[in-house]
């Protein structure tokens, strides 16, 4: 059975969310390298439409950018789309910001300038630990559904 994380070539999908293409190019190049598909987006609302029409297993998200902040846009990801990973990352490097963004439902919080190991290492931590929820959820409705089968056979 073909892991969930895994589209048609076998690659997790990761968007890149960021105003600054030097910022884009560089993590898409490093993230290719690594064997990840990726996409980007130049901004939050670029971002939701591309979660709206392709399968993403984790977005690497920027706070600071023009229309909508990634807060905001991380707002929209939990309640749209739960099952994506987000890893904020940004130069603004405030305590209260971090925090407020994990209670909010990011994964990590990443300060540029960014060290590339540190970021993969995070990125391989979210997706499995997105993968191990999406077994788990996968095994609770296997499991409901057995019970209700049993349920079903007893009170025949």
């Amino acid at each position: 059975m073909k892991n969930k994380l895994e589209n048609q070539t076998g690659k997790a999908k990761v968007l890149v969310v960021d105003d600054e293409a030097a910022v884009r190019e560089v993590l898409v190049r490093k993230l290719t390298g690594q064997g990840y598909d990726c996409a980007t987006a130049v901004d939050g609302n670029d971002a939701l439409g591309k979660l709206k029409t392709d399968r993403i297993d984790l977005v690497l998200l920027d706070i600071s950018m023009p229309h909508k902040s990634g807060i905001e846009v991380l707002k929209e990801i939990q309640d749209k789309w739960a099952d994506t990973a987000v890893i904020m990352v940004t130069a603004i490097a405030e305590v209260e910001t971090a925090i407020n963004a994990m209670k909010l439902g990011a994964y990590d919080y990443i300060i540029k300038p960014i060290d590339l190991d540190v970021l993969l290492v995070s990125i391989d931590r979210a997706l499995e630990r997105r993968r191990l929820l999406l077994e788990n959820r996968a095994y609770q409705l296997h499991l409901e559904q057995k019970v209700k089968e049993q349920t079903d056979r007893i009170r025949q």
